[in-house]
């Protein structure tokens, strides 16, 4: 689950986590939104193309997974 790989990398609890809403804007800094953007590349064996960090949102993530 992608809300839990945040809450594991940013801190922020999983279920307070808007799906919608900038990670940036939820307590990760662009460091964070850096190593979750790794972390899901390496779990889900994916490359991610350069989102700029106020615009990673758990839905981005998820919309370039499904489509993969």
């Amino acid at each position: 689950d992608l809300r839990k790989l945040a809450e594991t990398q940013c801190g922020t609890k999983a279920e307070a986590i808007d799906v919608d809403a900038p990670l940036i804007a939820q307590g990760c800094d662009e460091l964070d939104v850096v190593e979750l953007i790794l972390m899901v590349e390496e779990k889900y064996n994916l490359t991610i193309p350069d989102i700029e960090g106020e615009r990673v949102t758990i839905n981005n993530l998820a919309r370039i997974i499904n489509n993969r």
